[in-house]
């Protein structure tokens, strides 16, 4: 595998790799693979089943094979339990009754809905000329393994926009019934019909060049789906979205989307916990704040007392150009707004006094945890331990501000716990024997995804959403390629497959073969184009020397 690597001139993947045994690390032919549910459906098993409902006419025949467990078109029945085959059997039941009916009312939606997986809370259906459509709302999807994109999951937030079409328009003509009425809801399509293998290709064609995404569920899927045992709603939506268009990856720093996150366990293990690190470090836009971000999303549970509050002090101007004793007046603010504080309280009161209350409200909730997250804390500390501007040596004073913050800490037995975040000024403020929290855990550097476990959702982060859009890569040492050039940084990782997608959708016809795609396959040309093209290659070295420009000390070695 090395030899080969060498041979073909991929000296950075076979580094690695090397570097991966001398760890005693598997090579990704060893990693885990999941079940690629989106070959074994398309497009054999569809024309399979395509086959089967051309000769057997009498829908109820099908409808009864489901409904006994029997086996068909290589699906297996068998596997599935009687409950769920009985709930197969009625929703398809109910799908050929809307297919001859052309008409569609909130049960059966709700049928078909609970059938693929979502939970619905209503159903308002609406006709205008021939179009009709539902606007669903549903308990939110947020979890990854139900739904892989952020589209169609967490964004969506519950709502959703389903068009029901009867009359099977040319591909041109449902995608622009769709796009007019979509209104920026998340779009699914019921096709009351069977889509061909060429009119599939033809729509994800249509769809990338136009740039539009909906997800479609026609009969075929439908009978496809009915063979699948527990949730249907991963296998759904990996079905139907290589046939659209989507972009997951995020390039802007700040808040990522739950299904997006890979990596970082130790981290926000160590930053959730009472007991674990209050300081985190590391370079600009490397996942400082996308890591706060998410540990106050999995933390944050007012109806149980579990409060995660993030703070942007450089935004908030705290050190800048507002003193650094208003972030008491900002918390104070936050502090009301959850309830921890009384309504009767100023935003302007003391600090000794919103300590006061805060104590007193975990006294009253025993169960009850507060987690203040500060980023951007560099200038706050460096002020708060004296310093005067940006020259100033860090660690003159008292940390008169920090000290009341251990104080809390102290008291509450550590269920009030504040987490500082910033640059490498954040690493030197814990060196200091004289700061209040500098042995209040190791400080927890924000670096590349390195080691056994970080590695491989380094790749996943790389694979699964990709796969998810029906992207396979020609061989795994691609994907470590892709993640060693970009350093194993997370965000790095987001920006390279962003323009990797961007490259390839950009030039679509030229890049794929129409005849066969989806799936369509990644090779060493496409990485490469990418990886060289101007704007990539710019974006990474910004982040670079964004980090490096935060000590003279870097640039004076640049400079040898």
């Amino acid at each position: 595998c090395i030899s080969a690597l060498l041979n073909a001139g991929d000296v950075i993947t076979a580094n690695d790799y090397v570097e991966m045994i001398r760890n005693g690390e598997s090579l990704p032919n060893d990693l885990d693979v999941d079940r690629d549910v989106f070959r074994d459906f398309f497009p054999r098993t569809m024309q399979k089943i395509e086959h089967l409902l051309e000769e057997g006419k009498n829908p109820q025949t099908l409808i009864s094979r489901i409904r006994d467990r029997k086996s068909f078109a290589d699906i297996d029945m068998s596997r599935v339990p009687g409950g769920q085959a009985q709930a197969a059997a009625d929703a398809l039941e109910i799908w050929h009754a809307l297919k001859r009916d052309h008409k569609i009312n909130e049960k059966s939606a709700k049928v078909l809905l609970d059938f693929l997986g979502f939970n619905t809370l209503s159903a308002r259906i609406t006709r205008s000329g021939r179009r009709e459509w539902i606007d669903l709302k549903t308990d939110p999807v947020s979890d990854r393994d139900r739904c892989p994109v952020p589209h169609f999951g967490s964004q969506a937030r519950g709502t959703y926009r389903i068009h029901c079409i009867w009359d099977r328009p040319p591909e041109e003509d449902l995608i622009s019934d769709v796009g007019n009425s979509a209104h920026g809801a998340a779009s699914l399509v019921f096709y009351f019909g069977r889509m061909s293998e060429a009119k599939r290709r033809e729509l994800a064609r249509l769809s990338i060049r136009g740039k539009n995404t909906f997800v479609l569920l026609d009969e075929t899927l439908l009978i496809y789906l009915c063979g699948e045992r527990g949730s249907r709603m991963p296998v759904f939506f990996r079905c139907a979205l290589p046939f659209t268009f989507y972009e997951p990856y995020t390039t802007t720093a700040g808040l990522l989307a739950p299904e997006m996150f890979y990596g970082r366990d130790y981290e926000r293990r160590s930053i959730s916990d009472p007991r674990g690190s209050c300081f985190i470090y590391g370079g600009r836009q490397l996942g400082k704040t996308v890591l706060l971000r998410d540990v106050e999303r999995q933390v944050h549970d007012l109806g149980n007392n579990r409060i995660a509050i993030w703070l942007d002090l450089k935004t908030k101007g705290i050190g800048y150009d507002r003193p650094v004793d208003d972030l008491w007046v900002i918390l104070a603010g936050e502090f009301k707004r959850i309830g921890i504080l009384p309504a009767s309280v100023q935003v302007h009161t003391s600090p000794d006094r919103i300590i006061e209350h805060t104590r007193a409200w975990l006294a009253a909730n025993t169960d009850a945890r507060i987690l203040l997250l500060l980023d951007e804390a560099d200038r706050f500390l460096e002020i708060d331990g004296g310093g005067r501007g940006d020259s100033a040596p860090v660690g003159l004073g008292e940390f008169a501000r920090a000290s009341r913050l251990k104080g809390l800490m102290d008291d509450t037995d550590r269920r009030f716990k504040v987490v500082f975040a910033g640059l490498h000024n954040v690493q030197r403020t814990t060196q200091l024997e004289n700061h209040p929290l500098a042995h209040f855990g190791e400080a927890l550097c924000i670096g590349p995804l390195l080691n056994g476990l970080e590695r491989r959702e380094a790749c996943r982060l790389v694979e699964r959403p990709l796969a998810a859009l029906g992207y396979r890569f020609e061989s795994p040492d691609l994907v470590m390629r892709l993640v060693a050039q970009a350093n194993y940084y997370p965000s790095l990782i987001q920006l390279y497959c962003s323009h990797l997608l961007q490259h390839v959708t950009a030039r679509h016809a030229a890049a794929f073969q129409a005849s066969s795609s989806p799936p369509y396959v990644l090779t060493s040309k496409h990485l490469d184009e990418a990886y060289d093209s101007r704007e990539l290659q710019t974006a990474i070295r910004d982040r670079l020397l964004w980090t490096l420009q935060l000590d003279q000390r870097y640039e004076v070695l640049g400079c040898q």
